[in-house]
């Protein structure tokens, strides 16, 4: 029922998680992680009459509509073939079809679908802490990114004043520009601590190194001038040496201490 397409997650937080999201998402092949602020008052859904052997059916009072479904699904397919070959962009269908005061069979369609999909995420959410624990984290990496946005636009609140499209389009792209290179800048060193730890012999579960994220930047000095020369690089050509926690010397010396200890 996908499109060819790779299989990809994306996290949207309560604002994004809507029928026609879930519908859109499924059928360009895309998994959508989506959190909840209502997930007690959401309607579920099921296909057809209740399963009288499976307690878990009885639950999903609503039904969805199969036939408009396999009615309108060719439809479902091209809006999915379309938005994939970039002629008409999703935000601007979703935002058309959620406003529209009398939606066509196929946008009908195309709601009754995503409130197939959403039932089935919700139950895999209730289900699987795993899932819980992964969309969360996607989240988190897109708020951290969000705030290191704003951290750079600390100017004017963050709010961008100029009244000129061209002035508009230059301080987004600054700001842009400066979030990559806070991007790059954490990803070298984080790479280059992670090179650190497996030469001390501390070993990271491939799960904790998934879970780290590259947009944190308290450490980081955003106010004042900064010079920027291309044709200069660090000294040597090497990096800046990498700090040692206390909490990482206290862990190698307790190693090497147990170390000690078994070799006698």
């Amino acid at each position: 029922m996908h499109l060819d397409t790779a299989n990809v997650q994306h996290a949207t937080d309560a604002h994004g998680n809507t029928e026609l999201t879930f519908a859109i998402s499924d059928l360009l092949g895309f998994e959508l992680y989506a959190r909840f602020s209502d997930l007690t008052d959401r309607r579920r859904y099921l296909l057809g009459d209740p399963d009288p052997h499976v307690p878990a059916e009885l639950l999903l009072t609503h039904r969805a509509n199969r036939q408009l479904i396999a009615e309108q699904y060719d439809e479902l397919q091209r809006i999915a073939g379309s938005i994939k070959r970039g002629w008409i962009a999703p935000s601007v269908l979703i935002s058309q079809l959620a406003t529209d005061p009398k939606p066509d069979r196929t946008a009908k369609a195309l709601r009754e679908y995503g409130r197939v999909i959403e039932t089935n995420f919700i139950l895999r959410w209730a289900g699987e802490p795993p899932l819980r624990g992964r969309s969360h984290a996607q989240l988190n990496k897109g708020e951290n990114a969000n705030a290191l946005r704003r951290a750079l636009g600390h100017g004017n609140r963050g709010r961008v004043r100029a009244r000129d499209p061209e002035q508009v389009a230059r301080q987004f792209e600054a700001r842009r520009l400066g979030a990559n290179c806070v991007h790059y800048w954490n990803t070298k060193y984080l790479a280059l601590a992670f090179t650190e730890l497996g030469q001390l012999g501390i070993e990271l579960p491939d799960g904790a190194i998934a879970g780290v994220h590259n947009a944190q930047h308290e450490h980081i000095n955003l106010i004042g001038y900064h010079d920027i020369n291309l044709h200069a690089g660090p000294r040597k050509g090497n990096h800046r040496p990498l700090r040692l926690p206390p909490e990482l010397k206290a862990l190698l010396t307790d190693t090497a201490t147990n170390r000690t200890a078994t070799n006698a």
